[in-house]
């Protein structure tokens, strides 16, 4: 019977990561991922979580390096009319 090879999961393991970043901190392999072009890499749990289909993407060239730094809109608060 021949073998089955394992699927990769959705998201890249923390050896991948770290084998990808040369880091062991979550900060410090996020900063280089986002660096490396790589925006959609966020912590949960205190993991570093990198989707496989945007790596590869990224990877091949599919996906452009954002260029600057996005800011979001400034929300300002609502006035609560206090009339007397």
């Amino acid at each position: 019977m021949a073998e089955v090879a394992e699927r990769p999961g959705v998201t890249l393991s923390a050896q991948e990561i770290e084998t990808l970043t040369r880091y062991k901190r979550p900060s410090e392999q996020l900063r280089e991922l986002h660096q490396r072009g790589f925006c959609r890499a966020y912590v949960r749990a205190g993991v570093v979580v990198l989707e496989r289909p945007h790596f590869e993407a990224v990877c091949r060239g599919a996906i452009e390096k954002p260029r600057g730094r996005v800011t979001p809109p400034v929300v300002k608060p609502r006035r609560t009319g206090t009339s007397g």
